[in-house]
């Protein structure tokens, strides 16, 4: 395994995983109950991730907002891709993601937060 091709996933993983906050990569999907309604379901997965101000790129994108963010979530230990089904819970906050992208060494995933609302508890 090369280092472009995931090999330094792990070892990036190991390294950066004590500096990177807990969060959870909640996957969303709408499932039929009958009589043409959907019930939401999710499947949560422990991740590892820093939020910070959203890329040039981010701005330029369709559907930003001057609120959005950005998320660097790490690949390693992680057995789905983030995608737009997705949300990031991160510090009691949900987040919509968009413009999901993997770094060339498949290390992290570089993603757009729009904010969503509070967790709330139940």
């Amino acid at each position: 395994m090369g280092v472009l091709d995931g090999g330094l996933q792990s070892v990036f993983g190991v390294a950066f995983g004590s500096f990177y906050l807990d969060g959870v990569l909640q996957e969303v999907t709408n499932v039929p109950v009958g009589g043409g309604s959907t019930e939401e379901v999710t499947t949560d997965h422990a991740i590892k991730v820093q939020k910070d101000r959203a890329t040039q790129r981010m701005r330029e994108a369709e559907g930003y907002s001057s609120t959005d963010v950005a998320f660097y979530i790490l690949q390693a230990g992680l057995s789905v891709d983030p995608n737009p089904d997705h949300r990031v819970i991160f510090q009691g906050q949900i987040w919509a993601i968009a413009n999901i992208e993997a770094d060339p060494a498949s290390t992290y995933w570089e993603a757009r937060g729009s904010f969503e609302g509070e967790v709330q508890e139940t």
